[in-house]
């Protein structure tokens, strides 16, 4: 795990366990794209939250606490993931630009989805 930005922009109530998911991925293996946005959709939907994790591009409207993750993806290179968490019963619309799959994004808890576009309630 290169580094961890946090960014809570809409004041959300976010005590949330970051160390602790941190912990669990340590052992991931490099380059594993799909372990990690698995693994950050299941730890926080496991915790009671909605949860968006992204690469690259994307947009998320409404009130979230957002996370940047670099995940190692070579020996010299990592690749970077934003990571929402959101209180269930909050309207939040996040919409994924890029590829499909659980290489780039996936999402956990309550919520709607059309296409690329994830309603979380």
């Amino acid at each position: 795990m290169a580094q961890i930005n946090i960014e809570n922009p809409f004041k959300v109530n976010a005590n949330i366990d970051v160390n602790g998911f941190v912990n669990s991925i340590k052992g991931m293996p490099n380059g594993s794209r799909s372990s990690f946005t698995n693994g950050v959709v299941n730890h926080f939907s496991s915790l009671g939250y909605n949860v968006f994790v992204c690469h690259p591009n994307h947009t998320v409207t409404g009130p979230y606490a957002k996370y940047h993750f670099e995940i190692r993806n070579s020996l010299f290179s990592t690749i970077g993931f934003d990571v929402y968490v959101m209180a269930r019963g909050r309207n939040v619309t996040a919409t994924n630009f890029g590829d499909g799959g659980f290489d780039n994004w996936a999402c956990g808890g309550v919520f709607d989805k059309s296409g690329q576009t994830v309603k979380f309630h």
